[in-house]
């Protein structure tokens, strides 16, 4: 009898020791408490912007050990012409995407100690780039992040 309870306790202690591993490596990004603070502009709405926002906010789950704080809208972007898009050859925008149906956000964030590769361990980036497409159904989709 006590063999099987010695076992089983070390079963319980030992699943209990992975579940503590896992709780504390952080796997994902945190982008809950990110403020963001927009206000109508001559092409996008309140609403429009903080729809893309949360979209931003979603996307950057896979952030691993980072946290996003901010998250804004340039409105000086407002004063790009309509054609801007349209003659972009970047590659992440599709092919006939209009004026409106295309934004670029802003964002400041932080990293971890555990960030991904790629990333400066234990650093602020600030005015990192969301580009976002809105589909014709209305909803946003990150095509494209980082900077310049």
């Amino acid at each position: 009898m006590r063999k099987r309870f010695k076992k089983i306790f070390a079963g319980v202690a030992a699943a209990m020791l992975v579940g503590v591993a896992v709780v504390a490596v952080p796997w994902y990004g945190k982008s809950n408490g990110a403020r963001m603070n927009f206000q109508d502009t001559v092409k996008f709405s309140k609403a429009d912007l903080t729809a893309a926002g949360e979209c931003v906010k979603q996307y950057f789950f896979k952030f691993r050990d980072c946290k996003l704080t901010d998250i804004w809208y340039d409105a000086t972007m407002d004063t790009y012409p309509v054609n801007y898009v349209e003659t972009n050859n970047n590659g992440f925008i599709p092919k006939g995407t209009k004026g409106k149906d295309v934004l670029m956000l802003l964002s400041n964030y932080k990293t971890g100690s555990m960030a991904p590769e790629g990333f400066n361990k234990n650093n602020t980036y600030k005015n990192y780039e969301w580009w976002l497409v809105r589909n014709s159904a209305g909803e946003w989709r990150v095509v494209s992040c980082g900077y310049g």
